[in-house]
């Protein structure tokens, strides 16, 4: 019986259900609460969630035996029984010091007393920096004066939770002496409503500088000249390190490679160009960390940073601008901010791009009004609207990759006007080091050039027009009127005063942003008109428009792509939106193609148009008759026309909408994508090997070069969900293209399963049928990539049967008969490598399915991985994983059910005699209990010698309700009933022993000896295990040679997952393991490197990426994820590699874990232990003999024997090429 039935309810099982049964089970609930199936369903997520939840639970023996013994750990997968749920960082935030947290009768249970509580009281320590008022947080910020006058933007500290919080004030937002800031909900969590916060209060303390700041003369770059004080409304005018700053690491690169140039000028030593590097270097980490200080003096980010080097490493710091001025410095460092922004740009507008072409790929069925004046004109699909924007996007995308080679002009070593007068100054080695194209030519060009910020100004107003145009047409179909397309909850927002709308905010700040970024450049294009030649102040304008500029498009970039991602489409609304009056050109199309010129049958069909509109009907209900009386060449095909799929697939030139129209077609829509991401990564991709075909032929080899779309096709069947009546469609998408996660060789083509959760299928058919004679090896080989790991599915391959009646791929679906299925399969903990095959029963002619008893465990990864099947003529097989062996056998031996069925079986009418004895062992009945043998004594007694403390308080309890709760405003008593204070601890408890009931302490009891049983002996009665006689089997038969499989006739990928991305390739079907050998050395042995090589680059630079986990994920979700993946990855090497200590030794970390693990509960078994016992080391005389051992039964010599014929699963050996020998 189990405590709780919650998960399995939520299944829809019964707790005594089989594991096949829950397997089932988690499909069906799988797909029919997925959030795909379930569009504008919100609770959709969650239950669908749920279902995950219950499956891991449930699917896990050890899991599931902790759930029926203890029930939920609160939901929260991965807990062990009796272990609450994990405590995030927002608990610890809830508590306040002196707070008791009690958890009444968790404590030790002693025979006939009450259960002790467990009681846990919280001291908070002072912190450095937050001090706690209630709910409240409060810290003092120390900032200078020039930020409190001038504004800033940056982190001003660090949050309990380590994030990092950021305070902008904007020029004219002046902060006075002791000003305080809330900032809501940064405070403490209140226990009582865990979604409420309190506040965090922002004291400001600013930093004045000295009274004589103001006469030091040699604080100012061009000090010396002028003697008279700079007026401080002039300064606070002047100044721009408020909104250059953002500009501290280009200026630091910058200085850190000229002075490495001046050491070849003579005017800096190696030595102290190395201690302006490591100064600067300094000045870097207080940038990055938010403790860089202004001073009042500093007028930009170049003085800042040479201010505050000079006080790190002293006088030296002042040969630095030797020969530069602030002039070729400045525009050093925007070049180099604005390379570096580019790169960000081109992978923001990469990744919309490849959004937009993946969406229009998976919704190329959709068909929809397109329109001209906003009036309906002829059908489209859905995708060509998407991807017509997408092509702006790549358009703009390639304007801005044309921009760099005017950015990337070193201007650096121009000096103010006339160049740098020192020799030695190596420009184009700056140029280099600092990731320039080439250096500047003309040195007052240099100083003064800002073409290349107008050129970036003009680009990003021209992308606003597209992004403005895209954000109309959302708008327009996202409206009641047509109800096209829905925006996702995350983009949109509500009335404050009608409550019934969603408005699209995000597409209308996207619209209106486009004002903003043309006011900059032609703003800024008003600066340049008549400032005369090189540099001039007026140049300090260029920054803020730039910076703005950038700023806004990239946010509108994130914010399209998040649009598009999220957003649903009413496709049935779209398609109902189609009317015949549309297909009017489709209709003098028709009459063409009868011979008539265009502008006669234009004629023509307007007049059907107006025929059709004077009796108020479709153009489609007009008669043959009546289009007789406009034209006698009609004929009947005429109804052909109104068909609107029709009318798209007749558009099937270069860029129409049909299927067959390259960009625009269901299988090249990710074309777009591939331009896309082709055209930016170039640089990252220069070391990736080109593909190049392997030669080696077999009886069927696929690498899905050009032209595979002939030799493969779709299924259009439907599948009958086993245990319902409800139909699904094989509608999930195939692509064959590149993977994008750790892509190996260039121009390398996968057949990819891009949809999650739906029913995928597709087949090549053979021209001729591949026998079998039983003379000669089989080998099936292909490698498959989980790019997003495989949670729960197959992507196993599965060889048609021919001999079962005529194969047809449109009809390929789950009840396709097949002679052989391999490959992996997932669900949860449990992974496989299957082979099955099905064997044809000599006497009943029927086939029968034949699973391997024991199959090795599959490698899932997000690199290629290599499955290889060997079937020999002597009847054994092999299975080979990355071409090591990693399990072999016989076909007659090691499937279930057996190939040859047994030739004898226990007879059905034999029954056990009634007065058989098959107990070996009784209770000695001799035996007697001793007198003095109490068994009602209790293991634990209370302490005689404990006595209540003088000063424990007895009768008041341990919490009592808030005094100062309030009952919220917005409390309301029918909703939420009676409001309650919480619990806090009673503070007369705070300073003496105890409240409440007091319990004498627990000692075990001398007396006690448990219950008593007698010892076993030899039964004398006993005749031994009985089994049934045997008779001969009359089903029996012995097939010698099973690897006779049935004929062949096509090889399919039928399959269901719940992960996308799944990439299969490189298909070997032969007669010679050789040739399959050298095939994977020509394939997948020449692209491994290359994406084990990227896994590894995507591992340094982001560890959680590779591992599919989420930096938003709770602490203890990342902690179970982490340990999972490990353990998961440990696995996998152990099953699969060769050398165990080697793979050993580098997992410590997880090793490490686990033997943590076992020494903690060695301990609380040991506690546990010591506690009955008293703590005594005495041992207690047996009251009960151990059992004698049993001698082994028929049936367990036979488990015994089939055990011991099943191979090793860890063996593993190397799969080397071998000498072919005759048949």
């Amino acid at each position: 019986m189990v405590v709780d039935s919650k998960l399995y309810d939520i299944l829809g099982i019964s707790p005594d259900a089989s594991d096949a049964e829950i397997k089932k089970a988690y499909k069906k609930q799988s797909l029919a609460n997925h959030p795909d199936k379930n569009p504008g369903d919100e609770n959709a997520s969650q239950r669908f969630q749920e279902v995950a939840n219950a499956y891991e639970t449930l699917s896990d023996p050890d899991a599931r035996a902790a759930y029926d013994r203890y029930g939920d750990a609160d939901g929260m997968p991965g807990m062990g029984p009796g272990m609450g749920p994990g405590m995030d960082m927002d608990d610890i935030f809830g508590g306040y010091d002196g707070q008791r947290i009690v958890f009444e009768g968790e404590g030790d249970q002693l025979p006939d007393t009450k259960p002790a509580s467990i009681i846990f009281e919280l001291k908070q320590k002072p912190h450095d920096t937050f001090q706690v008022r209630n709910l409240d947080l409060l810290a003092t910020v120390n900032i200078p004066l020039a930020e409190a006058l001038l504004g800033f933007s940056r982190t001003i500290l660090t949050h309990l939770d380590g994030r990092q919080i950021h305070v902008t004030k904007k020029q004219g937002e002046v902060i006075r002496p002791n000003q305080v800031d809330v900032i809501r909900g940064e405070g403490m969590m209140d226990q009582r409503y865990l979604d409420r916060r309190g506040d965090l209060f922002i004291s400001w303390n600013i930093e004045f500088p000295p009274d004589d700041w103001m006469r030091s003369t040699d604080a100012e770059l061009w000090g010396g000249r002028f003697t008279g004080e700079t007026d401080p409304i002039m300064h606070a005018f002047n100044e721009s390190l408020s909104y250059d700053k953002r500009m501290w690491a280009q200026d630091i690169r910058g200085s850190q490679a000229y002075a490495k140039a001046l050491i070849g000028c003579g005017i800096l030593t190696e030595k102290e160009a190395n201690q302006i590097i490591e100064g600067l270097n300094e000045v870097g980490k207080e940038w990055e960390n938010g403790t860089f200080k202004a001073a009042p003096e500093d007028e930009d980010i170049h003085t800042a940073n040479e201010r505050r080097l000079k006080e790190l490493i002293g006088a030296v710091a002042g040969k630095l601008h030797t020969g530069r001025s602030r002039n070729d410095q400045v525009a050093t460092d925007m070049r180099m901010w604005m390379l570096d922004e580019l790169d960000v740009l081109v992978k923001l507008l990469k990744e919309l791009i490849c959004v937009m072409a993946k969406r229009a790929e998976q919704e190329v069925d959709v068909l929809m009004p397109g329109y001209t004046h906003l009036q309906r004109a002829q059908p489209i699909r859905w995708s060509q609207l998407l991807l017509s924007h997408a092509t702006y996007f790549l358009n703009d995308l390639e304007r801005l990759q044309s921009i760099r080679p005017r950015v990337s002009m070193l201007p650096l070593g121009a000096g103010p006007l006339a160049g740098n007068p020192f020799a030695g100054l190596d420009r184009k080695k700056l140029a280099e080091d600092l990731g320039f194209d080439a250096v500047g030519i003309n040195s007052m060009h240099s100083v003064s050039d800002r073409d290349f910020i107008v050129e970036m100004l003009m680009w990003t107003s021209l992308f606003s027009v597209h992004i403005s145009k895209m954000a109309e047409d959302l708008i327009i179909y996202s409206s009641s009127e047509f109800g096209f397309v829905q925006l996702s909850d995350a983009y949109s927002t509500g009335s404050s005063i009608m409550p019934q709308k969603k408005n699209p905010d995000s597409l209308e700040l996207l619209r209106g942003k486009s004002g903003r970024l043309f006011g900059n450049m032609s703003g800024f294009m008003v600066s340049l008109k008549g400032i005369p030649s090189t540099y001039n102040k007026d140049l300090q304008e260029d920054k803020e428009p730039l910076f703005d500029s950038i700023d806004t498009t990239k946010a509108c970039v994130q914010i399209l792509t998040g649009v598009v991602s999220t957003m649903t489409i009413n496709a049935q609304k779209m398609r109902g939106a189609l009317t015949t009056d549309m297909l009017a050109t489709d209709l003098a199309d028709y009459l063409v193609r009868k011979g008539i010129p265009f502008r006669e049958t234009h004629h023509i069909s307007g007049s059907a148009v107006k025929m059709a509109e004077d009796r108020g009907c479709e153009l489609s209900d007009l008669t043959l008759d009546d289009f007789l009386t406009l034209n006698p060449a009609f004929e009947a095909d005429v109804q052909k026309v109104w068909d609107p799929e029709e009318s798209v697939e007749r558009r099937n030139a270069i860029g129409g909408t049909s299927r067959r129209a390259p960009i625009a077609g269901a299988v090249t829509t990710s074309t777009l994508a591939l331009l896309a991401l082709q055209s930016v990564s170039a640089d990252v991709d220069a070391d990736r090997p080109k593909f190049v075909p392997s030669t080696v032929e077999g009886l069927f080899v696929e690498q899905f070069t050009p032209g595979w779309e002939t030799r493969w096709a779709l299924s259009k069947t439907s599948k009958i969900q086993s245990g319902s009546e409800e139909e699904f469609k094989y509608d999930g998408i195939w692509a064959v293209e590149e993977p994008t996660v750790f892509p190996g060789l260039a121009g390398d083509d996968s057949l990819i399963m891009k949809s999650k959760a739906k029913q995928h299928a597709i087949s090549s058919l053979f021209d001729k049928p591949i026998t079998f004679d039983g003379t000669k090896p089989f080998v099936v080989q292909y490698d498959v990539k989980m790019q997003n790991g495989l949670s729960c599915g197959g992507a196993y391959v599965k060889l048609l049967n021919a001999d079962a009646g005529k194969l047809d791929s449109a009809q390929f679906g789950d009840t396709t008969p097949y002679s052989i299925m391999f490959g992996p399969d997932r669900c949860g903990a449990d992974s496989k490598i299957h082979f099955i095959f099905h064997h044809k029963n000599p006497k009943t002619g029927k086939y029968e399915e034949k699973q391997l008893k024991a199959p090795p465990q599959a490698k899932i990864t997000k690199v290629s991985t290599l499955y290889t099947l060997i079937v020999n003529p002597d009847q054994t097989y092999e299975i080979l994983v990355n071409n090591d062996s990693v399990a072999k056998g016989s076909l007659l031996e090691d499937f279930l059910p057996p190939v040859n069925p047994p030739k004898e079986i226990d007879d059905p009418k034999d029954k056990k005699p009634s007065n058989w004895v098959d107990e070996a062992e009784i209770p000695d009945p001799k035996a007697k209990k001793p007198k003095d043998w109490d068994e009602d004594a209790p293991a634990m007694i209370a302490d005689p010698a404990a006595k209540m403390p003088s000063d424990w308080l007895k009768d008041e309890p341990l919490m009592v309700p808030d005094p100062e709760a309030v009952k919220p405003e917005e409390w309301d008593d029918e909703e939420d009933g009676e409001f309650v204070p919480t619990l806090v601890p009673n503070p007369k408890c705070r300073d003496v022993s105890g409240c409440g009931e007091w319990l004498p302490n627990q000692i075990p009891n001398p007396a006690y000896k448990g219950k008593w049983s007698a010892p076993m002996i030899k039964n004398p009665a006993y005749k031994g295990e009985w089994a049934p006689r045997k008779i001969p089997n009359k089903d029996w038969f012995e097939d010698k040679q099973p690897n006779k499989f049935a004929s062949v006739g096509g090889v399919g990928f039928e399959l269901w997952t719940m992960d996308d991305g799944i990439a299969f390739d490189n298909i070997y079907i032969g007669n010679d393991p050789e040739k399959a050998l050298k095939f994977a050395k020509e394939t997948f042995e020449v692209k491994l490197p290359v994406e084990q090589k990227r896994e590894q680059t995507e591992i340094e630079k982001d560890p959680e990426f590779v591992q599919g986990r989420s930096r938003d994920q709770p602490v203890w979700e990342r902690v179970v994820s982490h340990i999972r993946h490990r353990t998961n990855v440990l696995v996998d090497r152990l099953t699969t590699e060769n050398d165990k200590v080697h793979v050993l030794l580098q997992s410590k970390d997880i090793l490490g874990f686990y033997a943590a693990v076992v020494a903690v509960l060695l301990g609380l078994v040991g506690l546990t232990g010591s506690l009955l016992s008293g703590g005594s080391s005495a041992t207690v005389p047996p009251t009960k003999k151990v059992d004698a051992p049993v001698p082994p039964t028929k049936e367990d010599k036979k488990e015994e024997a089939a055990s011991t014929a099943v191979p090793t699963k860890t063996t593993v050996t190397k799969r080397v090429p071998v000498t072919e020998s005759k048949q």
